[in-house]
Formats: C-alpha cells, sequence, structure tokens
C-alpha cells in the first residue's frame, strides 16, 4: 500500500485537490441559493404584511365610526331611495332619474318637495357622511302654498 501511495503521490493529491474544489463548488453554490431564497421569502413576507396593512386601512376606512369617509357599495339610485326611506321621507322624493355623468361617474337627479329645515339638513348631513359622492348642483326653492316649506333639487355623483 505505502508503495502504491508513493507511486502516486501526484495522482492522490491532483484527486484530492480537484474532489476539495468540487466540494467547495457545491457547498458555495448551495450558500448562494440558500440566501437567493431566504431573500425572497423575507421579501415576500415584508410584501404580504404590507398587503394586509392596506386592507385594514381599506376596510377601516369604509368603516369609520364617525360615519366620515364611507363609501355607498351599492347603486346611486338605490342609496338615494335608502337615504329617503331611512329619513322617512320616500314620499317627499317628488323625482329620481338616473343622469349621464363624465368619466368614472355615476349620477342621479333628485328632486324632493314639501321639506322644512331639519329634512334638508338631515338629507344634507346623510350625503355629506360619504366620501365618494358629490353634490354638482342644489336648488333650493320656497314654496308658495305655505312659507315654511321648501322643495330641494340636487344632482349627486358618485365615483364609480
Amino acid at each position: 500500500m505505502r508503495e502504491f501511495i508513493t507511486k502516486n503521490k501526484d495522482d492522490i493529491l491532483s484527486i484530492i485537490i480537484a474532489s476539495v474544489m468540487i466540494f467547495l463548488l457545491f457547498y458555495w453554490t448551495h450558500l448562494f441559493f440558500e440566501s437567493k431564497r431566504k431573500n425572497i421569502i423575507s421579501k415576500t413576507q415584508l410584501k404580504h404584511t404590507l398587503v394586509l396593512k392596506v386592507n385594514d386601512l381599506y376596510s377601516n376606512l369604509q368603516m369609520d365610526k364617525d360615519g366620515k369617509n364611507k363609501m355607498i357599495s351599492g347603486g346611486l339610485l338605490s342609496f338615494v331611495q335608502k337615504v329617503g326611506n331611512d329619513l322617512g321621507m320616500e314620499e317627499k322624493i317628488a323625482s329620481l332619474k338616473p343622469k349621464t355623468a363624465q368619466g368614472d361617474r355615476s349620477a342621479v337627479s333628485v328632486r324632493f318637495e314639501q321639506l322644512n329645515l331639519n329634512d334638508i339638513i338631515n338629507i344634507l348631513s346623510s350625503i355629506d357622511a360619504y366620501s365618494d359622492l358629490e353634490i354638482d348642483s342644489l336648488s333650493l326653492n320656497r314654496r308658495f302654498d305655505d312659507k315654511n316649506l321648501a322643495d330641494l333639487y340636487m344632482e349627486i355623483s358618485k365615483m364609480i
């Protein structure tokens, strides 16, 4: 055996060096890809937590306890009818029509008749509670038959 080692000393040394080099090459490659994998996992977890935070902020924006910054979820026509029903003024809605709106908006025109000052304030505050609604035009006319009542005409638009 000694004789074999002494005769093939250079070959054995070359095989050992080649084996060590191959081992180091695979080890360094493994370290490189493992660090990349961990980096991708940490970035993915960071993005996931950011998405969860955005989702929480969005839900908080829609469900604000003060009633501000709420957004209507359904159509604008049904929203106006619901506001009228909630305020007990469904019989005071004389007309409710959809209107054409520019861009990414939907619009309606609504006419309320025989409103007192409290009714007008309640209607306007109900609309003001939603951040995606705008009153494009408003007309208030005093009634001739009863000076304490007025007719309200509004054009309301909503971002889609």
